[in-house]
C-alpha cells in the first residue's frame, strides 16, 4: 500500500480538518486522456473549517491562462490540468485555498 500522507496534507490544509479516507483507485494511471476543452470555472461544494460553503472560481481571472478539461478513455473520470491555478495556504490562513 503506498504512503498517503502527502495527500493527507494537501487535504488538511485545504479542509482545516483530518480526512476521513483516502483511496486508492488501482489501475488507474491515465495512459491515454481525451481532451474535452477548455476549462473557464469549476462549482463545487466543500466543508471549511467545519461548515460546507460553495465555491465557483473563474480560470485566468489574473493570468489570462485557461486549464485543458480531459477525461479518460472510459468517460468516468475529469481532470482539470494547466493554466495557472494551484492550492495554497497564504499566511495566517488555517486553511489553503484554490487560487489563479
Amino acid at each position: 500500500m503506498a504512503s498517503h500522507k502527502k495527500a493527507e496534507k494537501l487535504y488538511r490544509e485545504f479542509n482545516g480538518k483530518e480526512p476521513e479516507e483516502i483511496i486508492e483507485i488501482e489501475g488507474v494511471n491515465f495512459p491515454e486522456l481525451v481532451h474535452i476543452g477548455k476549462a473557464e470555472s469549476i462549482a463545487y461544494l466543500s466543508e471549511k473549517e467545519g461548515k460546507p460553503i460553495f465555491y465557483k472560481h473563474e480560470f485566468g481571472e489574473d493570468s489570462g491562462e485557461l486549464p485543458d478539461f480531459y477525461t479518460n478513455p472510459e468517460g468516468d473520470t475529469l481532470i482539470i490540468h494547466g493554466g495557472h491555478f494551484r492550492i495554497e495556504k497564504r499566511a495566517g490562513d488555517k486553511v489553503a485555498w484554490l487560487i489563479d
